[in-house]
């Protein structure tokens, strides 16, 4: 099966960070083939290879179109291995329309449940750990990532395009803002003491 060799690449290529590394990609293949369980006419094989390439170009990479750039790869990937250009066609579509930023709107079924897939991983207390690990990586305190967390993450569930989707991303969100609210209080006290700061 492809997908067996594709994963041994994407490991070996790509880094343990768990923000965007191996492990965030292991993660979203479970939940995409989790949600494909649903649907009847997914595409299981294109599926899971777009998920283990979807990040392929970003390792340690932070500016740019890197949606594009790993749509690119997997298109030159699967022509090596003599792929048939229409199922090609289903990893780049999806590839190109998961990413948040770059606001592209999938048009297969694999892309919708690949979008998915990828904002359920930014929720729940994994996407939390997320959130506050690449903030501390890019240098943002705990007030700016704590408004990362009420501008892009509590908006993930409106954004799903599978019913599967939406449940899985509304039940992590709970756990997301739980964890502002406790976060927002503690923040609170201290600056009603006059210790509380951005830097944080």
């Amino acid at each position: 099966m492809i997908a067996d060799d594709i994963a041994k690449i994407v490991k070996e290529v790509m880094s343990d960070d768990p923000v965007h590394g191996w492990p965030h990609v292991e993660r979203v293949r479970a939940i995409a083939l989790e949600i494909a369980k649903s649907y009847e006419g997914v595409d299981l094989e294109a599926l899971e290879v777009a998920a283990l390439l979807h990040d392929i170009a970003r390792n340690g990479v932070r500016s740019g179109d890197h949606a594009l750039r790993s749509a690119e790869v997997a298109r030159q990937i699967l022509e090596l291995a003599g792929w048939p250009e229409e199922r090609i066609d289903k990893v780049v579509d999806a590839i190109l329309a998961h990413s948040y930023s770059a606001g592209r709107e999938p048009t297969t079924l694999e892309g919708e449940i690949l979008s998915d897939a990828d904002k359920i991983d930014a929720l729940g207390a994994i996407g939390v750990a997320r959130a506050l690990m690449y903030g501390g990586a890019i240098g943002r305190g705990i007030e700016e990532t704590l408004e990362h967390m009420r501008s892009k993450l509590l908006r993930l569930p409106s954004l799903m395009r599978t019913e599967i989707g939406r449940k899985m991303a509304e039940e992590r969100v709970k756990y997301v803002k739980s964890f502002i609210e406790q976060l927002e209080a503690e923040l609170a006290w201290l600056r009603e003491r006059g210790k509380g700061s951005s830097d944080i």
